[in-house]
């Protein structure tokens, strides 16, 4: 795994592989065509459907023993701070973007900072790296700042500020076992050579009808 860094005594900085910068160039890029595009969109209808009846894009499950019923009052209250909470995050139609992104890029992050108000999106490419405890437990963001501008000059100063945890909401992929952990893999990252293909396939029919063509108008 590429970007290995040692953090600290007890824990390590995990950058994922050296090409996870590029894959999401390609990935922009690959969204750019039509038939990807709508593929994404349809996977990502199908993620963030609502509940018909309370029309809340999530589902309260109670975990209970047999033979005990939850009382209308906490069945309510639940309720009513879920759709608050929702209300807050603008759920309604972030929940779409937020599973987009999720399969487009393998990961979708979030600023957290306060359990009041709403959560700032996060570019995957602005996470430099995530730090890890030997115990596998993520203790740290590493997230890149903008890029200042001086005299008019764009000087990439790839200043790094460090979060907790707790500081940022990571939607992910990850299965702990594929080359891109901890970070996520996207949907996108299987078909990305056939789509290469694809293309070079399309510009080549182009660059013949080009050549060809003085020679049919001649003839």
């Amino acid at each position: 795994m590429g970007g290995v860094s040692a953090a600290s005594i007890s824990s390590q900085l995990f950058s994922g592989p050296g090409s996870r910068q590029i894959s999401y160039k390609q990935y922009d890029g690959m969204d750019s065509d039509i038939d990807i595009s709508r593929s994404l969109d349809i996977i990502a209808e199908e993620m963030s459907g609502k509940n018909e009846k309370t029309n809340l894009p999530f589902d309260i499950q109670y975990q209970k023993e047999d033979n005990e019923d939850i009382s209308d009052t906490t069945a309510i209250t639940l309720r009513q701070a879920l759709r608050q909470w929702s209300d807050i995050q603008d759920f309604h139609k972030r929940v779409f973007s937020i599973a987009r992104c999720l399969i487009k890029y393998g990961d979708c992050f979030f600023r957290k900072t306060s359990d009041t108000k709403k959560w700032i999106y996060v570019d995957p490419s602005l996470v430099h790296g995530i730090e890890i405890d030997i115990n596998g437990n993520i203790i740290n963001y590493h997230i890149k700042k903008n890029v200042k501008q001086t005299l008019g000059i764009n000087i990439r100063q790839e200043q790094l500020e460090i979060l907790p945890s707790s500081a940022i909401i990571h939607f992910t992929m990850c299965d702990d076992m594929g080359d891109m952990a901890p970070f996520g893999a996207s949907v996108l990252k299987p078909i990305h050579r056939v789509y290469k293909q694809l293309s070079m396939l399309e510009d080549a029919v182009i660059i013949y009808r080009i050549v060809r063509a003085p020679e049919r108008r001649v003839f």
